[in-house]
């Protein structure tokens, strides 16, 4: 059940998420399979978990192109993709996926315990940017003086801002 549970959120991440920034991209079949290839190495058979040096990955805007960040810290693990697959690249990336997760909720934390007038913000991981976006109220985001603070809060730390998702009650 387990690994019938790690193959369905394998498949859906694989199809629903890292979409290119234009809706109605298709990827290519050997796109998939390179993607599906990749997250089978990070498959323990009850969870994906990825390793250090693994950034996050996006697609190219015709669906043709699989990228795939690394860190410095990169063991060679995945170059059998590029040698099966003409559509894989690697790009190095600075801060790796379990980072920017650690990061998710100390940015989160700092804002709350730091920016009292910010009743609400979102952190998520932006792995096309390899960055953490915090998610704003639009409010804030045109808050000339509070985003000035917050830009310096965070300057030089992997952080871009945005508006919050529409589904986001007030």
């Amino acid at each position: 059940m387990k690994r019938i549970i790690a193959f369905l959120l394998t498949t859906s991440v694989l199809f629903c998420t890292g979409c290119s920034k234009k809706s109605g991209n298709r990827r290519t079949e050997e796109v998939i399979s390179a993607g599906y290839d990749m997250y089978r190495v990070f498959d323990t058979g009850s969870s994906i978990v990825y390793p250090d040096y693994y950034g996050g990955r996006f697609f190219s805007e015709d669906g043709k192109k699989l990228f795939i960040y690394v860190t410095s810290a990169y063991d060679s693990e995945l170059d059998f993709l590029t040698e099966k697959y003409d559509c894989v690249e690697f790009i190095e990336v600075e801060h790796g996926m379990n980072e920017l997760e650690s990061l998710l909720y100390q940015y989160k934390a700092e804002i709350e315990n730091s920016f009292s007038e910010i009743d609400y913000v979102q952190t998520v991981t932006d792995e096309d940017n390899n960055c953490i976006t915090v998610q704003l109220h639009s409010e804030i985001l045109e808050n000339d003086d509070i985003m000035d603070r917050l830009r310096d809060h965070f300057k030089g730390r992997p952080v871009k801002f945005g508006h919050l998702p529409y589904s986001v009650a007030l």
